[in-house]
């Protein structure tokens, strides 16, 4: 006897109504569940709890590997670009660089002085920091307005922390990594 064969194409009238809206969310958030695992800013490489001020305290500079891939993409940034945390909350900025939510780059720096704090968002530890007052001008590129420069996440899970200066767009994974020195 014979069994009839067509029932195996009604299968797949179900299985692909539950599938495919699946694969479609899977596609569209694939990227970014990704970069929760692999990228700069992973699970395996952040910080969930706030260091200590006296570890976390120094001076922060553009790390090489990442100067050399901004130049290939064609943005400059200072050779002394940096930040100084100091134990009471006191900043110093020197050639930070400014970008547009796009992740061009402004035609100025952040430099000045200021304060920092660090907040915990029950994901990452993140370094906020307020430029209150700028430098008499030097140089070829003006310092940005006074305001509140950015924030940057803190890598590592002791010392010496890191932090990642985000460019444009976060879910991107595009930024610029300092180191301390």
């Amino acid at each position: 006897m014979r069994l009839n064969k067509g029932w195996h194409s009604l299968l797949l009238v179900p299985v692909g109504i539950i599938c495919l809206p699946i694969l479609f969310i899977a596609m569209m958030m694939g990227t970014r569940l990704l970069s929760i695992f692999v990228g700069p800013i992973n699970i395996w490489n952040t910080t969930r709890t706030i260091p200590p001020i006296e570890v976390i305290s120094g001076h922060y500079q553009l790390s090489g590997v990442t100067s050399e891939d901004l130049e290939k993409r064609g943005i400059f940034v200072s050779d002394h670009s940096g930040f100084t945390l100091y134990p009471d909350h006191k900043l110093e900025v020197f050639d930070l660089p400014a970008f547009d939510a796009f992740g061009k780059p402004l035609d100025c720096n952040y430099r000045g002085t200021g304060t920092w704090a660090l907040y915990d968002s029950n994901m990452d530890v993140t370094l906020d920091m307020s430029i209150q007052a700028a430098p008499v001008e030097k140089g070829d590129i003006p310092s940005c307005p006074l305001e509140n420069s950015g924030v940057m996440t803190v890598l590592g899970r002791s010392a010496p922390y890191r932090f990642w200066y985000v460019i444009g767009d976060p879910d991107e994974d595009e930024g610029i990594l300092y180191k301390k020195r």
